[in-house]
């Protein structure tokens, strides 16, 4: 039987979606950092390209034609990628723009071009809206792949002309396979950690396992904000997060991912079930997590969920933050 986007670990869904052919000029493509976003993207402009295409004898893409190297390597003038500014991360007006001076030239190479739009949730409204004015009548030979961790900063005009499909959040026992079979069994107690908080996604349980002094800092930053945020003062919780938290957007992030991993353990503890954050012993006192009520807990976690989409859809870290400490 023939192999369709070897690749692409996972996501059955979306191969089976795509098994056909790319039927729609636009898609949206939601999941979490390091959820294979990239890779699911190039795997589809591969297929439509590769010139082994139409070959039962060769996996779709083929992977080693000439086309095939060069989407896959990041080298063809016929897919174009559209990343937000080094500096704020937000993708404006101008960077959409571009792609409509673009758009009506012909392929270089081939007979398709690609348009693929990073962290397209970090759009301005804008941008967005020039971006519609590309997206309601493309040439038959353009194919847009928007890519967000989530689509609801994505607006509705633009979701009505390119469907949304989402990656496929895999479970830690998968994950532990994977780890060990990249990178061997030696260390299974950090594997079995690293697959229970890394959200379901492969790339960022990968990274996790590469980078143990950097996540060991943030993990570090996330027990200690939980606890002046939960256990101690207003005003302590205020000066953490104005003074100790990481100066990186994405880290700031990392640490509020991490912190509602620490609620849920705390909750976990409360009710005698497994935790998947702290390891035995790690957990706060005993007094101070009985004398916290599970509905504070909750909507500690609700407001954790809320900091992390506001830092993600670009808003000021500081606002976040601070907003954050005086509704818990």
């Amino acid at each position: 039987m023939r192999e369709i986007f070897p690749a692409i670990i996972g996501n059955e869904n979306i191969k089976k979606l795509f098994s056909e052919g790319i039927p729609a000029h636009a898609y949206i493509i939601e999941g979490p950092a390091g959820s294979g976003k990239h890779t699911i993207a190039r795997q589809l402009c591969a297929s439509m390209v590769c010139e082994n295409r139409t070959s039962e004898n060769h996996p779709l893409p083929c992977g080693t034609c000439p086309s095939c190297r060069k989407i896959l390597g990041n080298i063809s003038v016929d897919c174009l990628t559209i990343s937000g500014s080094t500096k704020s991360g937000s993708i404006g007006v101008e960077s959409v723009r571009s792609i409509r001076q673009s758009l009506y030239i012909a392929p270089n190479d081939g007979d398709r071009k690609f348009y693929i739009i990073e962290d397209a949730h970090k759009m301005t409204e804008q941008a967005q809206n020039a971006l519609l004015l590309s997206l309601e009548e493309p040439p038959s030979f353009v194919s847009f792949f928007l890519l967000c961790e989530s689509s609801q900063q994505i607006l509705e005009t633009i979701k009505s002309r390119a469907p949304v499909i989402k990656t496929e959040l895999f479970s830690p026992g998968f994950i532990a396979d994977h780890l060990e079979r990249k990178f061997g069994s030696g260390d299974r107690e950090k594997i079995a950690q690293i697959s229970k908080i890394c959200g379901g996604s492969l790339g960022r349980a990968e990274s996790l396992y590469d980078s143990d002094r950097e996540e060991s800092r943030l993990r570090r930053c996330a027990v200690s904000f939980c606890e002046t945020l939960l256990f101690g003062k207003k005003s302590e919780a205020a000066v953490f997060a104005s003074s100790q938290m990481p100066q990186q957007r994405n880290d700031v992030a990392e640490v509020l991912r991490l912190s509602r991993f620490i609620v849920r353990d705390i909750i976990a503890y409360k009710k005698n079930e497994e935790l998947i954050f702290f390891n035995e012993g790690e957990m706060y006192p005993r007094e101070s997590v009985k004398r916290i009520t599970v509905r504070k807990l909750l909507a500690a976690e609700d407001s954790l969920t809320k900091a992390e989409d506001d830092i993600t859809a670009n808003c000021a870290v500081n606002t976040v933050l601070i907003s954050l400490v005086m509704h818990i």
